[in-house]
């Protein structure tokens, strides 16, 4: 039997501007976009279905491009603009976008599938999806702690100090989520505790 393995990418992209009157002030949630991401496998027994993703499966090369059952990916990108009153530089407005994407395995049951097989999947899917928004949740929570961050900015004698306080403080945030991956991938057994496994 293999266990499910989830892996995750957490990438910060920072952006630092003068004006642009493309962001809005003040914002505070970010934008989230999620996306679900499906690669087809096929067979109409366990051991088929096993094979297929363990041939199929997502696979990363910085995790030495093991296939994986899922794929969780989140990556966090922040821009602000800045403004310098009575020679402090503080931020102005700020935009965080948060970019989500989930690869699952996909099963159209063939007409030989067993009635038994077909439950197995679905809960096994089932589990698998409640794991993978865990993952998808510290996303969102990472770039909602960043928007609240970088909006309670204080000012600093220079744009520079400013732009490498911000970066620094959201890119802190960022390893604290990613740290919260790994913990909840050891909590969880990879999802094995909350009946993610196959067959």
């Amino acid at each position: 039997m293999k266990l499910l393995k989830t892996i995750f990418i957490a990438l910060a992209i920072a952006t630092a501007i003068a004006f642009s009157p493309a962001i809005t002030p003040a914002q505070n949630s970010p934008n989230v976009t999620v996306n679900n991401v499906y690669y087809q496998i096929g067979g109409s027994t366990a051991t088929q279905l096993r094979a297929q993703m363990d041939q199929i499966g997502p696979s990363n090369p910085k995790f030495g491009n093991r296939r994986y059952d899922a794929l969780t990916r989140w990556i966090v990108g922040w821009r602000y603009s800045y403004r310098v009153e009575n020679n402090r530089c503080a931020i102005d407005k700020t935009e965080v976008n948060t970019n989500i994407t989930i690869t699952l395995p996909q099963w159209n049951p063939p007409s030989q599938a067993s009635r038994q097989l077909r439950q197995k999947w679905n809960r096994y899917t089932q589990a698998l999806r409640i794991h993978e928004a865990g993952h998808k949740q510290h996303g969102i929570a990472a770039s909602r702690e960043i928007i609240g961050l970088l909006n309670n900015m204080p000012s600093y004698r220079s744009c520079q100090e400013l732009q490498t306080a911000a970066n620094n403080r959201s890119n802190r945030v960022i390893a604290k989520y990613n740290q919260r991956d790994i913990d909840y991938d050891r909590t969880t057994r990879h999802g094995k505790t909350q009946g993610a496994t196959f067959p």
